[in-house]
């Protein structure tokens, strides 16, 4: 897993990803966790490379994929 490093976000206080088994973990604000499964290699790299991206952006944009499945985790 890759932690990204910290960046402003009201909802979202920490991901973790891993490109290669397409899995994003979150940590949100209010201290659920969720783990996405079946995310675009493409927005995960994106989100590696780009230090702009909110947060909370990258993470509303990969729930609303019709492939995308979460679950509570935490």
């Amino acid at each position: 897993m890759f932690y990204i490093k910290s960046r402003y976000s009201c909802a979202v206080d920490q991901i973790a990803v891993n490109p290669i088994t397409k899995v994003a973990l979150v940590r949100f604000t209010s201290g659920n966790e969720y783990k996405y499964s079946n995310v675009s290699r493409r927005s995960i790299l994106n989100l590696m490379i780009n230090p702009n991206m909110s947060l909370g952006f990258w993470i509303n944009k990969v729930k609303k994929q019709k492939k995308v499945s979460y679950k509570l985790t935490g």
